[in-house]
């Protein structure tokens, strides 16, 4: 490929429309929050986030995520 696009300028491929970039736990594929050490960044749709935060899965309450991304705020992956 090298070959073939040499002297082509690099260029950023814009992102589709509607994904955004969240925390989520690896092993519950729940969403996180800053404090958890394992947690990865993943892609999703806007309006398909996952709702309920890895720390609700084993508590049981929902909603209990302490206020961090694990609350269903989405961050901007680009």
């Amino acid at each position: 490929m090298a070959k073939a696009l040499e002297g082509v300028p690099e260029r950023d491929m814009d992102p589709p429309p509607g994904l955004v970039s969240v925390k989520i736990d690896p092993l519950t594929g729940q969403l996180t929050g800053t404090e958890n050490r394992n947690a990865i960044f993943e892609v999703f749709r806007a309006d398909a986030l996952p709702k309920q935060s890895s720390e609700d899965v084993f508590t049981g309450v929902p909603g209990s995520s302490g206020g961090s991304v694990g609350s269903g705020e989405a961050e901007q992956l680009f």
